[in-house]
């Protein structure tokens, strides 16, 4: 999760920006420590009991100047660039978040094509159709609006496959954390329960329908699988860099 963090930090757009700034030290800092910012908020939000305020519709982008930035990809020797203050072993990873996560906007950019007299046409989607989009672009520049949305009881399944898209570590953190947290609740007191709405924000989360008797029990199944799936990946990126080592050692003999 190191990579999407420092990717989070920065945000998606960021690196389509015609001269993209590298992370600033602060910046690496709070990438570093967004594991603690997470299992934070996931507590914060199950010790609610009210929704909070609801959050304000996302700033839109220039519908033109995204459609051009999307069309031209990520610049290589920009995002190299842009990455020399990352420590190296996470390169590799910011750049794979950073391309797929630009290929995955432009797939889902809103192109209203027609042909005229003089050749093909882009006009303007509708307002609706900008509006989806504009929450894909929010998530990808904030990806833990995901959290702020669960608390004012409004996350939606477009913005969890937005989040799982673009940053697939990070949502698999975020349900691990829930696992955990509700875990520590249940032993403090077994009569605990989340209130409904938020048991549907978390049902929306993992991609689980809020059907009556057995929610707890789907609820908690799909926790721990996200938890286990996270845990298998964080030993595969550990093998796999441990091999890499022994072949540098190897290879430098």
């Amino acid at each position: 999760m190191e990579a999407e963090s420092v990717v989070a930090v920065k945000g998606i757009p960021s690196a389509l920006a015609d001269r993209p700034k590298a992370p600033t030290d602060a910046e690496l800092t709070k990438a570093s420590k967004l594991d603690k910012a997470i299992a934070k908020r996931v507590r914060e939000i199950l010790d609610a009991r009210q929704p909070s305020e609801q959050l304000d519709p996302p700033e839109l982008p220039d519908y033109r100047e995204t459609h051009a930035q999307l069309v031209d990809g990520i610049n290589g020797d920009d995002l190299a660039e842009m990455l020399l203050p990352v420590p190296q072993p996470l390169q590799p990873g910011c750049s794979a978040v950073w391309t797929q996560a630009s290929a995955y906007l432009n797939g889902i950019f809103p192109r209203r094509t027609a042909d005229t007299m003089t050749g093909p046409r882009l006009y303007d989607p509708s307002p609706g159709e900008w509006s989806e989009f504009g929450w894909a672009w929010r998530v990808a520049t904030t990806p833990l609006v995901v959290l702020d949305l669960m608390a004012d009881g409004m996350l939606v399944g477009a913005e969890v496959a937005h989040l799982k898209a673009m940053f697939p570590a990070i949502h698999s953190a975020v349900c691990g954390e829930f696992a955990d947290a509700i875990a520590e609740h249940a032993a403090k007191d077994s009569e605990w329960l989340p209130p409904w709405w938020l048991q549907k924000q978390i049902c929306t989360l993992l991609g689980v329908s809020p059907v009556s008797k057995t929610l707890l029990a789907d609820i908690e199944t799909a926790l721990q699988s996200s938890k286990q799936q996270r845990e298998q990946r964080t030993h595969d990126v550990q093998m796999k860099a441990q091999t890499e080592t022994q072949t540098q050692r190897l290879a430098g003999k």
